[in-house]
């Protein structure tokens, strides 16, 4: 039952955005960088510590006591260890983002809502380009992607390769940016002419995972400093090794 009611209820739950209690109001650059860190480390102390979920989260509670109304299965998603690796994950490579770019030349945005999803990261560069990043996991396996099936697949050396859902559902994520521009928010641009940009999708893979394509397929293209997959949905979207983040982000594509 209690597994229900966190799948259910909390399954996308990011405790310091609800920390803040403000819909639509995101942290930026340095300070929402900082806050990663800040509910990375206190959620490390819970499942890794052994600090008891009740105790923080009654600082949570105390800071927003709207979170007190799902304190039961909000403790239930303190304490498992896939959500502090979501965090962490998300925390370094803004991060590192910020660290190559700097503070007063990029903006970045982490967990932006749509109407149904949330996008790990918006970032803007100093010649406006923006893109949206969601960071999946693919421990050291080899990432496919079958056109046939519209689908991506993991595999690792002597195993048969077995659906990828979470980097197939990415692009699915990705393309619900779409709707912030709909309704003119301003965190996709202020003026028509921004908001009219296009955005460039990506899927980051966490360190140790490798894209597994042929070297003469089409789906290869240069991007900025780096070699990328390129995915046609209904919309493109770019896979990109962790390695090759940063090199993407340099230039505009060729």
């Amino acid at each position: 039952m209690m597994s229900e009611i966190i799948d259910d209820n909390f399954k996308d739950v990011d405790i310091l955005s609800l920390y803040t209690g403000k819909e639509d109001e995101y942290l930026q650059n340095k300070e929402a960088v900082d806050r990663l860190k800040q509910e990375s480390d206190l959620l490390a102390k819970i499942i890794l510590g052994g600090t008891v979920a009740s105790s923080v989260l009654g600082l949570f509670s105390a800071i927003n006591p709207a979170l007190s109304l799902g304190g039961v299965a909000l403790s239930g998603v303190l304490t498992q260890s896939d959500y502090l690796w979501r965090v962490r994950r998300l925390y370094l490579v803004a991060k590192t983002i910020l660290d190559n770019f700097g503070d007063e030349n990029v903006t970045i945005v982490p967990r932006v809502k749509t109407d149904s999803a949330t996008i790990d990261l918006l970032v803007r560069m100093p010649d406006k380009r923006m893109f949206a990043l969601m960071i999946r996991a693919a421990d050291d396996s080899s990432i496919i992607w079958r056109e046939d099936r519209q689908q991506f697949f993991a595999t690792k050396k002597g195993k048969s390769a077995k659906r990828a859902g979470s980097l197939t559902k990415a692009i699915e994520q990705l393309q619900t940016i779409s709707y912030l521009k709909k309704i003119k928010h301003p965190i996709v641009g202020v003026t028509s002419s921004e908001r009219s940009a296009p955005i460039i999708k990506a899927i980051v893979l966490s360190p140790g995972a490798k894209i597994l394509a042929n070297d003469d397929s089409p789906l290869w293209t240069e991007f900025g400093q780096a070699r990328v997959l390129k995915i046609q949905t209904t919309s493109i979207t770019y896979l990109v090794q962790s390695e090759d983040l940063i090199k993407i982000m340099q230039s505009s594509k060729k």
